[in-house]
């Protein structure tokens, strides 16, 4: 299991939330520190190089239950490469502090982003993979808030793309994007269309 931490106050403060994390056991290794923002978003980079496959599906989840928990460990385990893995994001802390109608960031009360993350450098393994995910992912939907995160949806279409922002949010960038980009130039991303 690794623990990756984001504390984006004064180092101080952080220091004295990570003391109550210390305590609980030596780790195998405590790379813990004051690192600039884009080091931290670069953390996991030398984990994902380019040259394999990947496919995955993510969700937001409320919290983590008893039974999403036997779920999760009961899919992780069936994973069809061993480079494959699963990420658990804790969410909460100032994201849900905020004005939900502030942003076009949906779902702050969701307590965790799960992401099911196939990896293969075999590219016959990739049909099995990818079941995996799909699998998994529908394993996991019941628990689900409804919402996932816009930036770990793959090609899913409009409607995954509906369900990052919610209904109203959704509209309100369409808006947005019939004024500033009517002929649909910036379209090579999770696309919102005019």
């Amino acid at each position: 299991m690794i623990i990756g931490v984001c504390y984006a106050d004064p180092v101080d403060e952080g220091e004295h939330v990570i003391a109550r994390l210390r305590r609980i056991g030596p780790p195998l290794a405590d790379t813990i520190r004051p690192t600039p923002y884009v080091g931290h978003q670069a953390l996991l980079d030398p984990g994902v190089p380019h040259g394999l496959g990947y496919y995955w599906k993510s969700e937001y989840v409320a919290a983590l239950s008893d039974p999403l928990i036997a779920t999760l460990a009961e899919h992780a385990w069936r994973a069809a490469t061993p480079q494959s893995y699963t990420i658990i994001f804790h969410l909460g802390g100032a994201v849900a502090r905020e004005d939900p109608e502030g942003s076009a960031f949906e779902d702050r009360r969701a307590g965790h982003a799960v992401n099911i993350d196939a990896v293969w450098s075999d590219s016959d393994r990739a049909p099995a993979c990818m079941a995996w995910t799909r699998n998994f992912w529908e394993a996991i939907r019941p628990y689900s808030t409804g919402r996932v995160y816009v930036n770990f949806l793959g090609e899913e279409g409009q409607d995954r793309v509906r369900a990052a922002y919610g209904d109203a949010k959704y509209e309100r960038l369409r808006t947005l994007k019939r004024t500033y980009d009517p002929t649909n130039l910036f379209r090579l991303n999770q696309n919102i269309r005019p």
